[in-house]
């Protein structure tokens, strides 16, 4: 009898104690997840608040007389790699990482559409920001037959679709943040020689926002008649686009169907390292 209350007792004793481990692996379990909740609350209340202000690099006025040739030649060969119709989430971010491996500061020309209500593509634009590069504005909603009806600029609607972008950008890179930096889809030169009979008035109206109209004076032909063009096509076409020029400004594209121009940056970088140019960015 003795024996038996004894078992009893034990049994009772490591019931008891299993019960308590369990009570307190929930207790920890609770407060681990907790913990864990808390964390990532607090991670998202860390996120960058960026406040930039404005971009760094060269003048665009400065830049805007190279395109349009007449900046005078002073001997230094200086590149400007620009990239349009961005962010987008599968090229842009290796389009950064190769810049960032190479130490190559570039100039972004953004979509307004691109950044609306996509946390992901807000995200990429603040790294650029982050890691030295300027943006520039390139308009909301990137539609010709909007921006240019019967081939002459809407200089109300253009004007309304740079103010929507710019707020977009702000949005992501600080409240304060100012581009100068403008680039019309399809490029003002575009404009010109479609003898559109409102550009002179919208690049007016640009300065008066201390804005500048960017075009550009070599390219890739990236998005140019055959746009699955090789790399080596890609590189060949820039070759020709270059010749006698001490200063270029390059544009490339970063959208999410340019997987050629990613796959090409790398030997166009190489290409113009040898051919003595240095690289730039605008403000």
């Amino acid at each position: 009898m003795k024996k038996i209350f004894v078992v009893i007792v034990i049994g009772l004793f490591l019931g008891s104690s299993i019960l308590l481990t369990s009570c307190e692996k929930d207790k920890i379990n609770s407060k681990e997840n907790n913990n864990t909740g808390e964390s990532i609350a607090k991670v998202k209340d860390e996120s960058p608040k960026r406040n930039y202000e404005e971009n760094q690099g060269t003048d665009v006025a400065i830049v805007r007389n190279i395109i349009n040739k007449s900046q005078k030649k002073d001997g230094k060969k200086i590149a400007f790699l620009t990239f349009d119709d961005g962010p987008s989430t599968n090229i842009t971010p290796k389009v950064l990482d190769l810049l960032k491996e190479k130490n190559i500061k570039a100039t972004f020309f953004v979509c307004g559409k691109n950044l609306k209500d996509n946390e992901e593509t807000q995200q990429i634009l603040g790294r650029e920001a982050d890691e030295g590069h300027s943006i520039g504005n390139h308009s909301f909603s990137h539609d010709y037959y909007k921006l240019y009806p019967e081939e002459n600029v809407n200089i109300e609607e253009f004007e309304k679709e740079i103010a929507d972008t710019d707020n977009l950008i702000k949005e992501s890179v600080g409240k304060k943040f100012k581009t100068r930096l403008v680039r019309m889809p399809n490029g003002e030169m575009t404009r010109r020689h479609s003898n559109d009979k409102n550009i002179d008035k919208l690049i007016t109206d640009l300065k008066n926002l201390n804005k500048y109209s960017v075009d550009w004076n070599s390219l890739t032909g990236d998005a140019e008649g055959n746009q699955n063009k090789t790399v080596d096509e890609l590189l060949n076409y820039l070759k020709e686009t270059i010749k006698n020029k001490e200063k270029l400004v390059i544009l490339m594209h970063d959208s999410p169907q340019r997987e050629n121009s990613l796959n090409a940056l790398p030997k166009v970088i190489g290409y113009l390292k040898d051919q003595g140019y240095e690289f730039q960015s605008m403000k």
